[in-house]
């Protein structure tokens, strides 16, 4: 009987680190969203003052070094560190538009955090749905890869992937980056993204 009652306190402490872990995931996720509403909903500021603040948001809330390096696949390794730093420059300009001009166009939408879990060591991957408000436009499943190796100051962890309806961003842009690059070469795919 004891040893039952030791076993299972020993799983239970073991399992609490886990579970804390996830739900920190949940948070950082959460006051990401919240911030990006928060400046999104702000009347009294002018379109040009909440892209400013949002690209803020998204520069500090995303990893973007190790998502360039990881995008670019084993093409990274062909570079020069000035080919790197300039592509980093670039490919971080690129997220920036691409992204920071989607986020401007919701217009109270909800984001509901669905679940979070540990996916590998330091890995974390929080689902959620985007909650449109239109009765004929379909929620958007997102989920959120994030890292605990970086740290921002919304919490412990950084955003490494975007998956939005099962479709990896960082892994879509390696395929897209590499192909780009076989037929045109670096510099072809430095103008593709300017």
């Amino acid at each position: 009987m004891y040893k039952i009652f030791f076993v299972s306190l020993i799983l239970l402490f073991n399992f609490l680190p886990i579970a804390a872990a996830d739900d920190e995931a949940k948070v950082f996720v959460d006051n990401i969203a919240s911030q990006v509403l928060s400046v999104l909903n702000a009347q009294a500021t002018t379109a040009g003052e909440r892209r400013e603040k949002l690209i803020e948001i998204f520069t500090e809330a995303i990893e973007i070094n190790w998502m360039a390096k990881f995008a670019l696949g084993r093409n990274w390794q062909t570079l020069s560190l000035a080919q790197q730093n300039e592509y980093v420059a670039v490919y971080k300009n690129y997220l920036i538009d691409t992204y920071v001009n989607r986020f401007m166009e919701y217009k109270s939408q909800k984001l509901l955090i669905s679940a979070a879990q540990q996916v590998s060591q330091g890995n974390y991957v929080v689902k959620t749905e985007i909650v449109q408000n239109h009765e004929n436009k379909p929620n958007v499943r997102v989920d959120y890869r994030l890292s605990s190796k970086y740290s921002s100051r919304y919490g412990h962890f950084k955003i490494i992937d975007i998956v939005i309806e099962d479709v990896s961003m960082i892994t879509s842009q390696r395929s897209e980056f590499t192909q780009v690059i076989n037929t045109k070469g670096f510099y072809g795919l430095l103008e593709k993204l300017k």
